[in-house]
């Protein structure tokens, strides 16, 4: 059942900002909706974990998967349409599926960007973290893909979110350190499971899925037997970096390619998206250290 939010001033908002939109604000919007999809995050996050930080690089991409799980979560109770959904006038200017509310662009944006400042905790990430936020609440709407409501609800919600990942970082972080390797692998493949019977109708849920069990596993395989530094000298991080993210782009699309005619559908891309994680996070640190694009932790 339509609201009056969305067949009055919420269509109005989105109706009124396309009618006002430019060549410019086509390509910034777009740019946006790239930021938020999965292959920015296949290359942003292992970018962090093997060159910058491999700390930050992880918790961030524990952010991205919890608030992304919870995105869809949310969704799914919510059901509600989409602007270009409910009328005519409204152009989608990019590709969306599921349901509206909450927005899981600007959800993600201040789960994965607002851990970033509190881990950081400088003032001028904080306020890039914000007006980048704004850009992407705007940028959403702009694209005719959600109302005001809908990015509304992304911050709104993204906000415990990101306040639920901080707290399981930091107090279930040393737990799961303690955890000794042959039980941390049954947590991560049940964590993934329950994930998966519960969201596996959504496609975004899959991939989260699959990236989840292969993030967890490998890096529990990385710290047991690589436990690599990020640290070294600027040509080393960039070969590193330009390597990794070439292999690991290609594999991502050689499995793709390799499953896409085949079934079960669901179960492959979960598939595909747990062995591009587990090559990212723990195959390629432990060929980079032979290679010696990498270092152990002194």
């Amino acid at each position: 059942m339509l609201t009056g939010l969305e067949t009055g001033f919420g269509l109005d908002v989105v109706l009124w900002l396309q009618a006002n939109g430019n060549a410019l604000f086509d390509v910034l919007a777009e740019a946006l909706d790239f930021m938020g999809n999965d292959l920015f995050f296949l290359a942003a996050l292992p970018l962090i974990f093997w060159s910058i930080n491999r700390q930050l690089g992880a918790r961030l991409l524990f952010a991205l998967i919890v608030g992304g799980l919870v995105n869809i979560a949310l969704k799914m109770i919510f059901m509600t349409p989409r602007p270009f959904q409910v009328s005519a006038e409204v152009v989608p200017l990019v590709e969306a599926t599921g349901f509206g509310v909450p927005s899981g662009h600007v959800m993600v944006a201040v789960v994965v960007w607002g851990y970033l400042a509190l881990y950081l905790r400088r003032r001028a990430v904080t306020s890039a973290v914000i007006v980048y936020v704004l850009a992407m609440m705007w940028a959403r709407m702009y694209a005719g893909v959600h109302y005001p409501q809908d990015v509304i609800a992304g911050v709104l919600l993204g906000l415990p979110t990101l306040w639920l990942v901080n707290a399981l970082i930091l107090r279930g972080g040393p737990l799961w350190e303690r955890l000794a390797v042959r039980a941390r692998v049954p947590a991560v493949l049940l964590a993934g499971m329950i994930a998966f019977v519960f969201l596996f109708e959504d496609e975004t849920a899959t991939a989260l899925v699959g990236l989840l069990i292969g993030v967890g596993l490998g890096t529990i395989l990385e710290s047991r037997f690589v436990e690599f530094s990020a640290f070294g000298p600027a040509w080393q991080r960039a070969a590193r970096f330009i390597v990794g993210i070439a292999l690991t782009l290609g594999l991502f699309v050689g499995l793709s390619a390799i499953f896409e005619s085949l079934d079960p559908e669901t179960l492959l891309r979960t598939l595909r998206y747990m062995l591009v994680a587990l090559f990212a996070y723990a195959i390629w640190p432990w060929l980079a250290l032979r290679l010696r694009l990498m270092y152990r932790v002194s």
